[in-house]
């Protein structure tokens, strides 16, 4: 019997953290208190927002925009945070409409690979 692929996703901002249960690809719980940390039971545990900043867990660089998911994938950092391997996904900088530096750095990330 093949077992679900189970991972968290975290958007960490600099007031509370959200988490994300996936299932096989489905939302299927949503916490922004108490985390699950049941030991060995998810591949990844990734997590976005302010986590990856200066002031986070450890910096992870913006990328460049535009960017394709791979690349902004592959920008991600992998960091052991005790026993789990937190993968913290990069933001993205880039020009807005009115031609002034805009970063994203949370939940909008996301949206980018849905």
């Amino acid at each position: 019997m093949i077992s679900a692929r189970r991972r968290v996703l975290c958007d960490w901002g600099s007031s509370r953290l959200r988490a994300f249960l996936e299932v096989d690809g489905t939302i299927v719980d949503r916490r922004a208190v108490d985390p699950w940390r049941t030991s060995g039971d998810f591949d990844p545990v990734v997590a976005s927002g302010m986590v990856g900043s200066r002031n986070g867990v450890v910096e992870v660089p913006y990328m460049a925009a535009p960017v394709d998911s791979q690349v902004w994938a592959d920008g991600s950092v992998v960091h052991r945070a005790g026993e789990f391997a937190l993968t913290i996904a990069a933001g993205v900088r880039g020009i807005n409409y009115l031609g002034a530096p805009d970063v994203m750095r949370g939940e909008e990330n996301w949206r980018v690979v849905e």
